[in-house]
């Protein structure tokens, strides 16, 4: 009557691999992914504009300048309410700044740093699409804030794009892989001597991935660590990201 022992071993063996905390966290993990997926849909939709989503950046399919193409990651926009919590970084005279989102892939931040002040805002992808993409985005998207920056996209290498004159704020959104951040490194140090303010945010999903990044930068000693952290999870943010500032000393 209580079944064969083969079936009360089958049991048990469903039994104990079944992990009800576990279970609990995945499915609190995937309805936090779609509420994210939900919130980031809603500001597209309020906006005029399509920078959400997850673009596979496949070096086979993908045209890109330059001959990193094994380098990119794929193209995720940085959440509005983590940007908006960075801005506490930004500098304060943000109007003697331009803006400069390296890899900026659709170019959300772009179009949200133009509502803050900057001198220009640019944006900079070696994904001929992600351009094209974000250079349609700009004259549709809707702000709330009547004056703007102008802004600009670029489809260009991160080892050899322009740096435009004077003080810059450069964001790093997870761009690229290690093997670049040397090549990068050196440019921005450059730029970091050339009698002008250099603020740079770093940010991403993985930590020890952005401190390496972050030390390439530091080996000079022209530019330094002013503060690292975790922002907080957003409901529409997939996950919290780590960052770090850098700046030099103008």
């Amino acid at each position: 009557m209580n079944g064969s022992p083969e079936l009360q071993r089958s049991s048990k063996t469903r039994s104990a691999a079944f992990d009800p905390i576990a279970a609990a966290r995945t499915l609190k993990r995937r309805l936090a992914d779609r509420v994210a997926e939900h919130l980031t849909h809603k500001w597209d939709q309020q906006h005029g504009v399509d920078t959400g989503g997850r673009v596979a950046i496949n070096a086979s399919r993908v045209a890109v300048v330059g001959n990193h193409a094994g380098s990119g990651y794929d193209i995720v926009s940085t959440p509005p309410s983590v940007f908006a919590y960075l801005s506490r970084y930004f500098p304060a005279q943000r109007n003697d700044y331009s803006y400069m989102d390296i890899g900026c892939g659709k170019g959300r931040t772009v179009m949200l740093a133009s509502e803050l002040g900057f001198k220009s805002c640019i944006g900079v992808d070696f994904a001929s699409f992600a351009c094209d993409v974000a250079r349609e985005n700009l004259p549709r998207y809707k702000s709330p804030v009547p004056e703007r920056s102008p802004c600009a996209i670029f489809n260009d290498c991160a080892t050899k794009c322009a740096f435009p004159d004077g003080n810059l704020l450069l964001f790093f959104n997870n761009p690229f892989a290690m093997d670049l951040w040397p090549e990068v490194a050196r440019r921005v140090t450059e730029a970091a001597d050339q009698e002008r303010a250099v603020t740079i945010i770093l940010i991403g999903s993985f930590p020890d991935t952005i401190r390496a990044a972050a030390d390439i930068f530091t080996r000079s000693h022209a530019i330094t660590k002013r503060a690292e952290g975790l922002t907080p999870r957003f409901w529409d943010s997939y996950a919290p990201f780590h960052f770090i500032v850098l700046a030099n000393d103008r």
